[in-house]
């Protein structure tokens, strides 16, 4: 039955990755180095002053390696994978390099970027605010969707020399990818193909023990002290749990709902406004794990019929983190995913 042991069990799926990715303040370079391999590091900045750590995998080859190796490097496909929520660019690593998606992905000839969201431990810089101001943490998936995204993907069409990339997303990280592509149609439409890993958008309203769960936390977690101090201890705003609980109790794919009267500052109307999934215009492939309590296949369902262009709705056997840390996720399952970008 769905309660409060669910949101314990998410907690403890985490942590199975603290000892590699150090509670995510362990360096991916770091993590890429132990098993062999180079790596970048890049600093995007948002337009609204963070400055977000992405990182890249292989590193390019040096101005001295061969003619033919540089041409190689040059043909090499872009895809930009973004994490979802308690987690980091690191966590896409913890399978190691015969079965993380990562190093999949590199041996098939794709140049792969990891980008890290703001608020992250590696990406808790910001031109002029110090992140242990409430207003550096005034920001949900939205932000994350009109700003961070962008950025991004700007940056790395520009470092690469190409019109279009390919995009991977794991839970929150698709969430901010729907939020982009129905604000900015400009900038996915640079995205050639995406690949949805347990996604949340539009959701079915959560109910029975769960809602009162769901009820309670967003009820207490802004006066909660403790609460608000491990959310951003581990790079998460308490405003992107609290949106993200208002998608679960309103079954709406909605922007933040700050009460009518500052909605109508906000939006103009006293509702908060929809998210118009339905004009996105790119194949997307959606991922589900048959286990997964927060990407149900009646959720799946919804957002396929919401959806302009869905290539394919495939279902596994896992749960909602097995994706990316999970250790019954094998080559096989990513090599699948990767032959379907073309």
């Amino acid at each position: 039955m769905f309660n409060i042991a669910l949101i314990i069990a998410w907690t403890n799926a985490v942590a199975l990755g603290e000892d590699l990715c150090s509670t995510m303040k362990q360096d991916s370079l770091e993590v890429m180095r132990r098993a062999g391999f180079a790596g970048e590091a890049h600093r995007v900045r948002t337009p609204d002053g963070y400055l977000l750590t992405v990182h890249r995998l292989p590193a390019p080859p040096a101005p001295t390696a061969p003619p033919a190796r540089r041409l190689a490097a040059r043909k090499r496909r872009p895809v930009l994978l973004q994490h979802g929520l308690w987690s980091s660019a690191c966590y896409w690593l913890l399978q190691g390099p015969r079965h993380a998606l990562p190093y999949i992905l590199s041996d098939a000839g794709f140049d792969v970027w990891m980008s890290n969201s703001r608020g992250v431990a590696v990406s808790q810089d910001h031109e002029f605010l110090s992140n242990d101001t409430d207003e550096y943490w005034d920001f949900s998936f939205h932000e994350m969707g009109v700003y961070d995204l962008p950025a991004v993907i700007e940056y790395v069409l520009k470092v690469t020399g190409r019109e279009q990339l390919y995009y991977v997303g794991h839970s929150l990280g698709t969430t901010m990818f729907f939020v982009m592509a129905s604000l900015r149609p400009d900038v996915a439409a640079r995205v050639h193909f995406m690949v949805a890993l347990a996604p949340v958008a539009t959701v079915h309203p959560v109910g029975g023990s769960l809602r009162v769960t769901v009820r309670v936390l967003k009820t207490f977690l802004p006066w909660s002290q403790h609460g608000m101090r491990i959310l951003k201890n581990n790079g998460i705003s308490p405003k992107t749990v609290l949106h993200l609980m208002q998608l679960y109790l309103s079954g709406n794919f909605t922007m933040y709902d700050y009460g009518s009267r500052k909605n109508i500052e906000k939006y103009n109307t006293s509702k908060p406004l929809n998210y118009d999934i339905g004009n996105i215009n790119l194949p997307v492939l959606l991922c589900y794990g048959t286990e997964d309590p927060f990407s149900t296949e009646e959720d799946m369902k919804l957002l396929r019929s919401s959806l302009g262009d869905v290539t394919d709705l495939q279902s596994f056997p896992l749960g909602h983190l097995d994706f990316v840390e999970g250790r019954i996720v094998n080559r096989k399952l990513f090599e699948d995913i990767v032959s379907q970008l073309h």
